[in-house]
């Protein structure tokens, strides 16, 4: 039986924001949906303990957890043509090429420290792996990036109108998507943290290429 290892279960999708738990395994890789209480449950926290949980998985096993929900993915190592991880301040993203031309993305809390077992499983099947932004947790992205080269580069009164307008924004929609009871107040407003965070890196980026 194959033996996979769960490297985060905040796992998210282009589509669909409810956390998942995401397993590495010999064959590939696979997403199990989770529900909305456990996902408001862990917030902004670590979702998996620094010790491996590992476990075994049949055929018969995946095939039924594909079909217990349309966001329950299994992606066969063998039919990824590219990855490309991208780092941000809160989270990971994972962009898998496929070779059908297909693109699928996974989203994971960068607490988690994911990115580097699924790079290694990820290589060792010979799929062709590239990244952007930095893999460790001390190097600054996304707002804290901006922040400390306001610090340096610009003006006073640019400073205060970035930290008293953009920042507390942000982190107004991450509060909001973890305690909003309302279906669609929740997707909505972790999609505009993501997006606010996304957007601030690719100015960092364009103005500052490596």
């Amino acid at each position: 039986m194959p033996h996979g290892r769960l490297v985060t279960a905040s796992c998210t999708t282009r589509w669909d924001w409810i956390h998942g738990e995401l397993w590495v395994l010999p064959g590939g890789i696979l997403r199990a949906r989770l529900d909305r209480e456990t996902t408001k449950a862990h917030g902004l926290e670590r979702t998996v303990p620094e010790a491996p949980i590992e476990r075994e998985f049949d055929d018969a096993e995946i095939a039924v957890l594909v079909s217990e929900h349309r966001a329950n993915l299994w992606i066969p190592a063998d039919r990824i043509a590219s990855a490309r991880f991208r780092f941000c301040s809160y989270a990971t993203e994972l962009r898998l090429g496929m070779r059908d031309q297909r693109d699928i993305r996974l989203c994971f809390l960068r607490v988690d420290a994911g990115a580097e077992p699924i790079m290694t499983a990820l290589e060792g099947c010979g799929v062709r792996v590239s990244t952007k932004g930095s893999r460790r947790e001390s190097d600054p992205v996304g707002m804290p990036l901006l922040l400390r080269a306001l610090r340096r580069r610009s003006p006073r009164w640019l400073r205060l109108v970035t930290v008293a307008t953009v920042s507390p924004l942000t982190m107004i929609a991450f509060l909001a998507a973890f305690h909003a009871p309302a279906a669609v107040s929740f997707p909505a407003s972790y999609a505009t943290a993501m997006t606010a965070d996304w957007a601030v890196d690719r100015w960092w980026q364009r103005r500052h290429p490596a």
